[in-house]
């Protein structure tokens, strides 16, 4: 990342405790200067608008639930460059939830110590990503358990 493209700047959301130890983080790696840091309850965050040529989610849809992701879709589709993308890394059963078992099986441990979180469909995401604004909702093969599902703002 940092260390192969050293331009590359990132702005990092989460807890102020989880910051203070992705700070750590860059400061070990001798990139303190490269990231910023948005301290906050994604839930809620204003993350502005087209400011970002990109966002990350990973492994953070299946503990927020339906309502709340497609609500943060919202806000991250303002918040990206016009052609800025999505990309999104989590625990994805296939359509008729059948398999992979990491997926379908975490989907278990979702229902039974979360309110709304659950493992969703490749569709579900694709339709939520659409109304969210985003076109080109793609899998990409990352050789994981799951694809990476990627959306371009357009």
């Amino acid at each position: 990342m940092g260390e192969t493209s050293p331009a590359a700047r990132l702005t990092m959301n989460d807890f102020a405790p989880i910051l203070e130890m992705t700070k750590a983080y860059f400061k070990r790696h001798g990139m303190e200067d490269r990231p910023e840091y948005l301290p906050g309850d994604l839930k809620t965050l204003d993350y502005g608008e087209s400011k970002f040529d990109a966002a990350i989610l990973g492994n953070i849809v299946h503990s927020e639930g339906e309502s709340s992701s497609r609500d943060l879709f919202v806000r991250l589709h303002r918040a990206i460059r016009r052609g800025g993308r999505i990309a999104i890394f989590d625990m994805i059963p296939n359509d008729d939830r059948t398999g992979p078992v990491m997926p379908v099986t975490f989907a278990l441990t979702m229902l039974l110590n979360t309110d709304a979180g659950g493992t969703f469909t490749f569709g579900e995401y694709k339709q939520w990503l659409e109304d969210s604004g985003f076109v080109d909702v793609r899998k990409v093969d990352v050789q994981a358990h799951s694809p990476l599902i990627m959306a371009t703002r357009a």
